[in-house]
């Protein structure tokens, strides 16, 4: 059972949610709620907690401060930190990143969402211990969710989604989708179209595929929207690309037939 402390200034929904939600089917315990972030802070910093599930607006010290404060301390042990909150705004989401909370919810959700939240919450939990991974350039992947949407996305990224990629991470795809732009510095869809572009161009450097097979295998039922992605990416025509590659023209019947 993941030790699990609720924060939240509203005591109907901090004793609510640590009253009636189904923790204990999920694999959580509930040890504490609190109505202010300090005195939960207070009780962090003396107790093994697991899970923190934090609201975000509250008087004093907020939610997301109280993630910095987590974020920055001494700790060894640190808690995951969930900011369940009413707000859907980005720079919430933003910080949520910053300090390195597990997942953003709204309180909007439907009871079905938040117990799937949970459950990929507690996979992730799960596989704490691969948390810190090297990536190529030899910085440290913080929790092995890029590493995650990545592989996800390269293992075949013409029929790759948000959906597909959150869920191999084991987040909500709207936090999924808002930690890889923090961590990459591009959207999602920009690195599936960049995968799927450099899988392109490998395939037109084996004269064997016609330019219209290619444009189906990667999911372009018409070949001049393939063409007008391609160029858009590689400033350079599929045709005119095949030809720089392979040293010498190639004629269109080469190419179409």
């Amino acid at each position: 059972m993941y030790q699990i402390v609720i924060v939240d200034d509203e005591k109907e929904i901090s004793s609510g949610f640590a009253q009636y939600f189904p923790w204990n089917t999920l694999g959580y315990s509930v040890v504490k709620s609190f109505s202010g972030a300090q005195e939960a802070l207070d009780y962090i910093m003396c107790n093994t907690v697991d899970v923190v599930v934090s609201d975000v607006m509250m008087p004093g010290m907020n939610g997301v401060e109280l993630a910095q404060k987590i974020h920055e301390s001494g700790m060894p042990y640190k808690p995951s930190i969930i900011l369940f909150t009413a707000y859907e705004k980005f720079e919430y989401a933003r910080q949520a990143v910053r300090y390195g909370c597990m997942d953003y919810l709204l309180k909007s959700m439907e009871y079905e969402e938040l117990i799937d939240a949970f459950q990929k919450i507690r996979k992730r939990l799960d596989g704490a211990s691969a948390k810190q991974k090297k990536v190529s350039n030899g910085e440290e992947e913080s929790d092995c969710i890029i590493l995650a949407m990545r592989q996800y996305v390269d293992k075949d990224p013409v029929t790759a989604t948000l959906a597909g990629a959150a869920e191999a991470a084991y987040l909500s795809p709207s936090y999924a989708s808002r930690y890889f732009k923090q961590r990459i510095g591009m959207g999602f869809s920009e690195y599936v179209l960049e995968q799927k572009m450099h899988l392109a161009a490998e395939l037109l450097e084996q004269p064997q595929y016609r330019i219209y097979e290619i444009s189906e295998q990667m999911g372009y039922m018409n070949p001049v929207n393939f063409a007008r992605a391609f160029r858009r990416y590689y400033h350079v025509s599929p045709h005119n690309y095949r030809s720089q590659k392979l040293g010498r023209a190639v004629t269109w019947e080469e190419c179409d037939k």
